[in-house]
């Protein structure tokens, strides 16, 4: 596998601590366009390596692993490890440094499960590659989920599955525009108490998601 920092056009994954299969690595691992950077998170690391990978880089507290699984992320060329007394996450500690390697697109694994509130605070974290011109994704097995800024398109072709939800980052989301979907919106303003915008499907070759300033755009499968 290939441990160099990776030059603009590549891919940096990261993987989490969240719920994340082998297998699911193994596959947006394969599908991403290469060379990709395998990035462990805590205890994704180990997520990682029993996917039959190797992490370039292993980063966090490593507080969530046990003594053996520690034995094997030490063993690794390049491991970072952070005090459990800090101010941000593991995952905004990996993920400001993704963004610092400026890659073309940042696929963040783990970073869904039964621990909400890192759910959340994971799809905010993806304003920060947003605001530094990368696009990046959180990915699951059934769901796709960005950060978007003014404006995106969606294509059939690349379509992650049937349901696309726009919601507010943040309180409100103001002047959405939606065409090309099942339930089109023409100067849509709203806030986040309100469930109009989700569960919408794509019906054209092509979609458009215009707003002013940021929304999060979820691309779901059941």
């Amino acid at each position: 596998m290939k441990k160099d920092i990776p030059k603009n056009g590549e891919t940096v994954i990261l993987v989490a601590g969240g719920t994340v299969e082998p297998e699911f690595i193994r596959r947006v691992f394969e599908e991403a366009e290469m060379p990709a950077l395998l990035i462990g998170v805590d205890r994704g690391t180990i997520a990682i390596l029993e996917a039959g990978l190797e992490p370039s880089r292993a980063i966090g507290d490593f507080d969530s692993v046990d003594t053996a699984q520690w034995e094997r992320i030490r063993a690794l060329p390049h491991v970072e490890k952070l005090i459990p007394e800090k101010d941000d996450t593991d995952t905004e500690h990996a993920l400001r440094y993704a963004i610092s390697l400026a890659p073309k697109k940042i696929l963040m694994l783990g970073c869904t499960g039964t621990r909400l509130d890192q759910t959340i605070s994971s799809i905010g974290l993806l304003k920060q590659a947003t605001d530094a011109g990368i696009e990046a994704y959180i990915l699951d097995a059934n769901n796709r989920v960005r950060v978007v800024r003014d404006a995106c398109t969606l294509r059939a072709a690349d379509a992650f599955g049937t349901y696309v939800s726009v919601l507010p980052y943040g309180d409100r989301i103001e002047h959405l525009y939606m065409k090309g979907f099942k339930y089109p919106a023409e100067d849509l303003s709203t806030d986040f108490s309100v469930s109009l915008t989700v569960s919408n499907e794509l019906t054209a070759k092509v979609g458009e998601i215009r707003c002013d300033g940021y929304c999060i755009v979820v691309e779901s499968r059941d």
